[in-house]
């Protein structure tokens, strides 16, 4: 079948050929040098993925964009996992994802199919997780809000450095929407950008960049860029009729119900002084919405409330939705951009009010609750029956679960909270890629209660099993868990240096 194609189609003649297209069908669209930008952008914003670009060999040619239409309907978790082949730090896709060398991020079942498709072929692999099991009650939806994370782990990277004076001007087709490359920099797809000569070479051999003596601006390190702009500047996201959403009331008592996730989201905007940041995901009242968030459901609440501010751009329906906000009153309309203006007084009274529930409050609550249970404890202790039938020690776990090697165990209530669960999807995340058991306990199982009363254990609880020399096992509390648990990489690294001590 042959490939549609248009020659310098403005932007409703590209919307009226996607609705024609069926899915991973392409487009060819020609154009001029300068409506390159525009209409790249026009072609991301509705809804195309996988932008691929061909610089003709001649002057006065257009240049070739091949585009595709992608996903459409809701995002379902089939337990798929993906990861960039490549010696850059990260990339980004069409769909504000981002993929990292070598290791395996789970990815929804629409995602997992475009990155199977040709477009990504020996740039993404893709691999099933053996412990992922189905729900009875059907698919999963798939929570696809990693955007901040991801921000996270770039701005907190190791750079390599390049020490030369020789530099070279690249352009990097696609298929991805950004490249960030281990020496710092940020490479955008369809910018004519200066680069360090040895990295012009790499990206040329590993992305596919062109190498031309052609006029260029220097490439951006994407550090100081998401310092200057924002990490929202890295999407680009353009304007849809220049709207703010804002309410008139306030109430700051709403910031008390909202998620500790989105809790640490607002902090770290006002940390670093940032003019907004982003959501990925749409609101679960909404329920034609693809990738249901309780943090989007929160940040909503906070728009009725006065708190925040939602800014509307161009989402396309067939597209992981992407919610921007800023605090109240601080974005206006300038042209096609916006201007931001912060509102010093409210950022104040909003850390004021999060930063007790995240420290002071906490370590209260941890306070009053151990006070409480040693109490009761003791009360418990004195009045109790002696406890009948045979009692478990963590030596137990080595033989009935046949643990040829080190290994975590995670002793759990019944009533699973958030920091448990955070503290299982991490440390089982942690031992998949490590090839390490993994072990969870219900602490109100009976078998358990002398070993669990001997440790004094009143919370989800992380222990580190480790075989010596002479294969006698040792068994660690892991007490840092609970300070870690709400920070990816912190926590991530604390088991890596436990299982290298």
């Amino acid at each position: 079948m042959e490939t549609p194609h248009l020659d310098n189609p403005n932007k409703e003649t590209l919307q009226q050929q996607y609705r024609q297209l069926k899915r991973f069908e392409s487009l060819t669209v020609y154009c001029e040098a300068e409506k390159l930008n525009t209409m790249l952008q026009d072609c991301e914003t509705i809804g195309f993925i996988a932008l691929t670009i061909s610089l003709p060999k001649l002057q006065n040619k257009l240049i070739e964009i091949t585009c595709t239409k992608a996903k459409n309907g809701p995002c379902y978790d089939e337990g798929q996992k993906a990861s960039y082949i490549g010696s850059s730090i990260a990339v980004l896709d069409d769909d504000a994802h981002f993929l990292f060398p070598h290791e395996y991020i789970p990815v929804c079942l629409k995602t997992k199919e475009i990155y199977t498709s040709n477009y990504y072929s020996g740039k993404i692999s893709i691999k099933n997780n053996p412990n992922f099991k189905p729900s009875e009650f059907g698919p999963l939806p798939f929570d696809c809000d990693d955007f901040d994370a991801a921000i996270q782990r770039l701005i907190s990277s190791n750079l390599k450095e390049i020490k030369t004076d020789k530099v070279q001007s690249i352009f990097y087709p696609g298929p991805f929407k950004a490249i960030f490359t281990s020496c710092g920099y940020l490479i955008r797809r369809g910018q004519w950008l200066e680069v360090p000569k040895e990295l012009a070479k790499a990206l040329c051999r590993e992305e596919g960049a062109i190498q031309e003596n052609y006029p260029s601006e220097p490439a951006p390190k994407f550090k100081a860029f998401i310092q200057e702009y924002g990490a929202p500047a890295l999407l680009n996201l353009p304007i849809q009729n220049k709207k703010i959403e804002s309410n008139s009331s306030f109430n700051i008592r709403s910031l008390d119900g909202i998620s500790e996730s989105l809790k640490l989201k607002l902090l770290h905007c006002i940390e670093i002084d940032s003019d907004n940041f982003i959501i990925t995901g749409s609101d679960p009242q909404n329920e034609f919405g693809c990738c249901p968030s309780e943090d989007v459901g929160h940040a909503n609440q906070l728009v009725h409330s006065g708190i925040l501010d939602r800014l509307s751009h161009d989402n396309h329906q067939d597209q992981c939705p992407i919610q921007l906000y800023t605090f109240k009153d601080e974005a206006s309309i300038n042209g096609n951009s916006y201007r931001y203006q912060k509102n010093t007084t409210l950022r104040t009274l909003i850390q004021q009010n999060l930063e007790p529930s995240l420290s002071t409050k906490i370590m209260r609550w941890a306070l009053i609750s151990f006070i409480i249970f040693s109490i009761g404890f003791s009360l418990f202790k004195i009045a109790a029956p002696k406890q009948t039938g045979s009692q478990k020690q963590l030596s137990d776990i080595v033989t009935e679960s046949n643990i040829k090697k080190n290994g975590f165990v995670l002793f759990h209530l019944p009533k699973r909270c958030e920091m448990c669960l955070k503290m299982e999807h991490l440390t089982k995340a942690f031992c998949e890629k490590n090839q390490l058991p993994f072990v969870l306990i219900n602490m109100e199982d009976p078998h358990w209660k002398q070993f669990i009363d001997s440790e004094q254990l009143f919370a989800a609880s992380l222990f580190y099993l480790e075989h010596d020399q002479n294969r006698e096992l040792k068994t660690t509390l892991i007490k840092e868990a609970w300070e870690q648990w709400t920070q990816a990489e912190s926590f991530k690294k604390m088991l890596s240096e436990t299982i290298h001590e």
